[in-house]
């Protein structure tokens, strides 16, 4: 009986002990700490101004639905675009307040749809209130939280970790607070979005 259990073990570890052996340091991923979260914790940094964002998104949705046991968590980067960081400033708070009013798909859909579909940039409050109206949102409630207690929150945390984990591009996937993802390793995929989602919850169970 023993025996049994021990090699029924053994089998159920192959899989995550085969994923460790394919999956390299500087390679896959990058440790830019050495202290992991105390909890698990995947963030994915992003601009709405960035092509790269918008080409990302499939795998952020691939992210939100395959993560085993673990949330992902988004930050609006504000050092995007590098000439005109109010906009990004904006975009941040826009992003939170998103959130909390539950829209966040519909709202990232229309502004990605204008700065790189249509090539008319999201440049003013007056752009982003169009937007809010546009996916449904009355104006008083986007009034009433674009400046609200959680979305100044929300606005604090995303530039603390953008700050604490020293993000400078995006998109940028943070594993646990040490793991930097390399999505070059992945190159040679033939399912990239599958093998992705298979990277990051390998890194989740590193300490």
């Amino acid at each position: 009986m023993r025996k049994l259990l021990v090699t029924l073990l053994a089998i159920v570890a192959l899989p995550m002990a085969a994923f460790a052996a394919d999956y390299k340091e500087g390679t896959h991923y990058e440790v830019i700490s050495s202290q992991a979260t105390t909890q698990p914790e995947v963030m994915e940094f992003f601009s709405y101004y960035c092509p790269h964002c918008w080409k990302f998104e499939p795998i952020v949705e691939a992210l939100e639905d395959g993560l085993q046991g673990v949330e992902l968590k988004r930050g609006h980067v504000e050092f995007l675009p590098p000439r005109n960081p109010q906009l990004g400033q904006m975009m941040t708070r826009a992003f939170a307040a998103a959130q909390v009013l539950k829209v966040v798909k519909p709202f990232s859909e229309q502004v990605y749809q204008r700065n790189f579909v249509q090539r008319k940039m999201v440049a003013t409050m007056d752009d982003v209130r169009d937007i809010f109206t546009a996916i449904g949102v009355k104006k008083e409630d986007f009034n009433g939280a674009y400046n609200s207690f959680p979305v100044n929150s929300l606005v604090a945390q995303m530039a603390q970790k953008t700050k604490k984990y020293g993000v400078s591009g995006t998109p940028s996937v943070i594993v646990n607070g040490k793991y930097k993802v390399l999505a070059g390793g992945l190159s040679d995929s033939d399912d990239f979005v599958a093998d992705y989602v298979k990277l990051v919850n390998y890194l989740v169970t590193l300490k």
